[in-house]
């Protein structure tokens, strides 16, 4: 993966203001968290079928931080991406499909509704999450930037019922990356099932700002 960044370096900026600029690249790029190997995987398709269940994905910002996400699912047994769904939040055009869950909200950035297949282990996992940051403010305060990093996003696995309603939401801020799974009832209640799973998949960094993934089913010494 490459990332070309073209700048246009203002005529009157000193020798101070040129090393601001490049000082916020390194960290714009230090920021990028991805997920090895997925640039390849295929497209998901929805299910045709009656056999499925729908599902919300939804990215929230519980700090002053907002992050980009991407998902793909994932093979639980190989623990290896399978199909890239693609960007939940920073897309560059709203995503307009509606399954009618209750409680859908019109399109807006950070909010998808997919059709997956239902009676099997359905698993997934970020394939990318990155800071947004605004160019200006990472120019003049990018110390504010600098050694924020999120934990571990580990991501419960769970078997969709034909025709229920879910939300996976996704909750990453500095030093935490928090991941939730709710069953949505009729009248758009939602209900915390996270902890009735017990298989996970774990997206950890790499010191060199990718991922690696690590399968693993809760035990009696597991941590949340």
């Amino acid at each position: 993966m490459f990332f070309v960044i073209q700048l246009r370096i203002r005529k009157g900026w000193d020798v101070e203001d040129k090393i601001k600029v490049w000082r916020a690249l390194a960290i714009l790029l230090a920021a990028l968290t991805g997920l090895n190997g997925c640039a390849a995987l295929d497209p998901f398709v929805e299910p045709i079928n009656s056999q499925s269940a729908n599902l919300r994905l939804s990215v929230s910002s519980p700090s002053s931080f907002k992050y980009c996400v991407a998902v793909a699912t994932v093979n639980f047994e190989t623990c290896q991406g399978d199909k890239m769904i693609g960007a939940i939040s920073c897309r560059t055009e709203k995503d307009e499909e509606r399954l009618g869950i209750p409680g859908s909200v019109l399109p807006i950035d950070g909010v998808l509704e997919r059709k997956v297949p239902s009676g099997n282990l359905f698993s997934i996992a970020p394939y990318m999450i990155y800071q947004d940051i605004p160019i200006g403010d990472l120019i003049g305060n990018p110390s504010k930037y600098m050694n924020v990093k999120i934990g571990a996003c580990a991501t419960p696995s769970f078997k969709p019922e034909t025709g229920k309603n879910y939300e996976l939401n996704f909750s990453p801020s500095p030093g935490r990356c928090d991941i939730s799974l709710f069953e949505i009832q009729d009248d758009g209640a939602r209900v915390d099932i996270t902890g009735n799973q017990n298989k996970y998949v774990e997206l950890i960094s790499n010191n060199n700002n990718t991922g690696s993934l690590l399968c693993d089913e809760k035990s009696d010494d597991w941590v949340e």
